[in-house]
């Protein structure tokens, strides 16, 4: 894809929402709450597009319809940067199996469902129809064509909602599901990544 289609692609992606923010489905959110699209600035070659359910941390929406859209560098790479605290594990689970470098330079973070909510709501948000059903299909239209456009060598997705969201619509690039991350409190077994991460590795190619 060259410079100017990647532009073009993420500069779309935002008009896009900010016009779904202005529409009749944005002014019915719940108030208080906003959107939260990718967890960092696209980086200039994307190896990994790694796919969430949806932010569940509602004071903390990512997408800014005025300023910047998107962080300016993927969050979790940096741990004094990283706002949740799933992202001690990511960062471990990825450093574990050799690809730190993959997370940091290479690695696309992208919402399957992009207005935030509790977890609790994700049936919802899975299943509703009305605003819900409006979001969702928008939702993963864009994170699909996001991953169908860039191509990249594997979709890591996280959990059996991302799964269920956004399986169905991903036609050609190869995709490894595995357990969302979790906060420490959860006391989530790292060995739960070890299988997927090992077909993960072997798609990134990484020695």
């Amino acid at each position: 894809m060259s410079s100017d289609t990647f532009k073009t692609l993420f500069g779309n992606l935002v008009l896009a929402c900010v016009h779904m923010l202005r529409g009749p489905y944005g002014l019915g959110l719940d108030p208080g709450r906003g959107i939260s699209v990718l967890y960092g600035a696209p980086p200039a070659t994307i190896d990994l597009v790694m796919v969430n359910f949806q932010n569940h941390d509602v004071a903390r929406p990512l997408f800014d319809p005025v300023g910047r859209p998107w962080p300016e560098r993927l969050v979790h790479a940096d741990e004094g940067l990283d706002p949740f605290a799933y992202g001690a594990q990511l960062r471990r689970v990825f450093a574990a199996h050799g690809l730190t470098d993959t997370l940091l330079e290479r690695t696309l973070a992208v919402n399957a469902i992009y207005p935030d909510a509790p977890a609790g709501e994700s049936d919802l948000w899975l299943r509703g129809e009305g605003g819900h059903g409006a979001w969702r299909r928008f939702s993963t239209s864009w994170t699909a064509l996001l991953i169908e456009q860039i191509q990249p060598k594997a979709v890591l997705v996280l959990g059996p909602a991302a799964t269920r969201a956004i399986r169905p619509k991903l036609k050609r690039t190869p995709i490894v599901e595995a357990p969302a991350f979790a906060a420490p409190e959860a006391g989530q077994d790292d060995a739960a990544y070890a299988a997927p991460f090992e077909r993960l590795v072997q798609l990134l190619g990484v020695r």
